[in-house]
């Protein structure tokens, strides 16, 4: 029951003070900072793909060993003069058939193809848990590969 002071219910006055207050708190800047570690990343092969004309996007291609893996995005931080990219890679779960052959996954990013990227990655087990919680450089965009071509219908 609110008290009536002045002619506000003040009860109802501070009920949505605390409900403003609680769904700003969730709009702040992310509090992921990402782990890097030194070397280089050692799975699966992930190169950069350049998009067919400058106005487009860097795309992040993993080639996975099988079907069933799960290529996440993680973060994005900016660093002096270029861009870092951070992405998970998740095997499938082992109680599971999945396809034996290579499968090539692709990210799109939102840096564009006019700036640098850096590719940093970790592998998580079947569960999303980090095995090493570091992620490690794995490709930059000055060594990226032209995107495939599709044919003309």
């Amino acid at each position: 029951m609110s008290r009536l002071v002045g002619g506000r219910a003040w009860g109802s006055v501070w009920g949505w003070g605390l409900a403003a207050a609680l769904l700003l708190a969730g709009c702040g800047p992310s509090r992921f900072v990402p782990s890097k570690a030194e070397g280089v990343f050692t799975g699966a092969p992930v190169f950069v793909e350049r998009p067919a004309d400058d106005s487009g996007v860097w795309t992040v291609v993993v080639e996975n060993p099988s079907g069933g893996w799960v290529v996440s995005l993680d973060h994005l931080q900016e660093q002096v003069g270029r861009q870092e990219v951070f992405v998970s890679l998740r095997p499938p779960n082992p109680a599971f058939i999945v396809t034996p052959a290579v499968v090539r996954q692709r990210v799109l990013t939102p840096v564009r193809a006019d700036s640098e990227m850096w590719v940093y990655v970790r592998r998580q087990n079947f569960r999303g848990e980090p095995e090493d919680g570091a992620f490690t450089l794995a490709t930059t965009s000055r060594d990226a590969r032209p995107a495939p071509v599709e044919p003309a219908k």
